[in-house]
């Protein structure tokens, strides 16, 4: 799993000085990718000792290249016309690489190029039960843990005073940050080499136990690991024998262990992975019979994230991130074995166009213009991998985003036209015991036909024009806690090629 953080966007920018090397037990020779709502990370390094890494956000690419050595763990880079830094370099149980640097932050990149692996089916590390409309649910909780935020905040009667600008500044209120909800990943599309996971996170605000979807990890993984949501028991019995925890660990290690684990109300045989830095503790619990994510847990220590240079560190901020296995279970979906429509396999970008309104007694509704412009990044057999970005008019910068879509999806962005044909008006697609969302078929007709996915506190409906196959239409009703106030959102089908 990544969840995006302030330490991320700290840690890209260090990588412009970084490279990879060798990690414990696995050759890192060719190219490592990460691809972020608003940056994407490109680091390829050869036997020769030379490395590349490029950087692309907002304002373009900026590419860096320069020498690297690595002792154990320990990752030192060269980079030309630049001082040498040292990071921490290791390997998760997944497979993913993980650079550590000196203040603990973490950032985890894919190998990109490697040699394609057998269809799902026929890979031995993959679970046989890995197919697409495959959905775990997990529950999240992540923030700054209470008592270690600090910072420094302007106060004009504060008890320090910058010597240069004169400002003064004090200690600002220790508060943590937490939020926690339900995370569902769901398999919307399975090749022989990539796993395409549609991630969206469902928010439980306070003691309202009505969860609301409040945004979307949406990530390609490797198909034998699965973004570490499993890990084949083969695979575990092999850290287990090539990684033994047996003493204390140490900063840079990769160990393994079996342990006994409940979660649930139930007791796993599983095998308990630690990643260990010199700021940072992540642990992954596998079940040890189908391999199966029991439970993530990761403490991060950095720096306050508002503070001077020049002042002294006197605090951290820890940041903690707990992940906890809740259920499995197979979408049984009309349009699974179709796949996507023939176009799927051309189509380069989507735009949308349409408008925003706040609703409700009392108010009146001043529509605001939205535009959603999505592009084909990467694709597949049976998935697409999109960069997105929508603006709202009157907000200053537009939101970036990645989505994917395959036929595992619920709903897909496009469903093939003999699919369509076979659904009837109030059939029940599916009904998610947890988030309670509940997806039916709510109109048909020559052109088109429409589904709706329904929870207590919103209803979204998505509207595929029969012929060929395409999401035309969606309009999102979403009531707020304040009775009587709700926000809908309309967006249509301006073009596509």
């Amino acid at each position: 799993m990544r969840i995006p953080s302030a330490g991320f966007v700290v840690f890209v920018a260090l990588l412009g000085s970084v490279a990879i090397a060798q990690a414990p037990d696995n050759s890192l020779l060719g190219t490592w990718v990460l691809d972020a709502p608003d940056t994407s990370v490109r680091l390829t390094f050869a036997a020769d000792g030379t490395f590349v890494r490029s950087v692309t956000g907002r304002e373009g690419t900026e590419t860096v290249r320069g020498r690297y050595t690595l002792a154990g763990n320990a990752l030192t880079v060269i980079p030309e016309g630049g001082e040498t830094l040292t990071f921490t370099a290791g390997m998760t149980p997944g497979g993913a690489l993980v650079i550590t640097g000196p203040d603990g932050v973490a950032l985890t990149l894919a190998r990109e190029g490697r040699a394609a692996p057998p269809a799902a089916a026929g890979n031995p590390l993959v679970p046989d039960w890995v197919r697409p409309g495959l959905r775990l649910t997990y529950y999240l909780q992540t923030g700054s843990l209470s008592g270690s935020v600090g910072g420094w905040v302007l106060d004009p009667e504060g008890d320090w005073e910058h010597k240069e600008t004169k400002q003064r500044y004090s200690k600002g209120d220790r508060v943590g940050h937490s939020s926690r909800g339900w995370l569902q990943v769901t398999v919307a599309g399975l090749d022989g080499e990539v796993a395409a996971l549609a991630e969206p996170f469902y928010l439980l605000d306070g003691d309202d136990a009505t969860s609301v979807l409040s945004s979307s990890l949406d990530m390609l993984a490797t198909v034998d690991t699965g973004g570490d949501f499993w890990m084949h028991p083969t695979r575990q019995a092999e850290w287990c024998r090539k990684n033994p925890w047996l003493d204390a660990p140490q900063p840079g290690q990769i160990l393994a262990r079996p342990v006994r684990w409940t979660v649930g109300g139930q007791t796993y045989d599983a095998t308990l992975v630690g990643v260990f830095g010199d700021a940072s503790r992540t642990s992954y619990v596998f079940d040890r019979a189908s391999g199966r994510l029991l439970c993530l847990r990761r403490l991060t220590r950095q720096p306050p994230d508002i503070r001077d240079p020049e002042m002294p560190v006197v605090d951290t901020v820890s940041y903690a991130t707990f992940l906890e296995f809740v259920s499995a279970r197979q979408l049984n979906l009309p349009w699974l074995a179709a796949g996507l429509p023939e176009w799927a396999g051309r189509v380069q970008s989507f735009s949308w166009r349409g408008q925003f309104t706040i609703q409700g007694q009392g108010t009146t509704p001043t529509p605001l213009a939205l535009a959603d412009d999505v592009v084909v990044e990467r694709r597949g057999a049976n998935w697409m991998l999109f960069a997105g970005r929508s603006q709202t008019q009157g907000s200053m910068m537009p939101a970036e985003w990645k989505a994917v879509t395959g036929p595992g999806c619920l709903p897909p962005l496009g469903i093939p036209p003999a699919a369509l044909a076979g659904l009837a008006v109030g059939q029940e697609i599916d009904r998610d015991p947890v988030t309670g969302v509940v997806v039916s078929v709510v109109h048909a007709d020559a052109q088109v036909v429409a589904l709706r996915a329904q929870s207590p506190r919103e209803s979204t409906t998505y509207v595929y024009d029969r012929q060929q196959g395409v999401m035309v239409r969606r309009t999102a009703v979403k009531t707020d806690r304040v009775p009587g106030i709700s926000r809908v959102y309309e967006i249509q089908l301006a073009g596509w090629q």
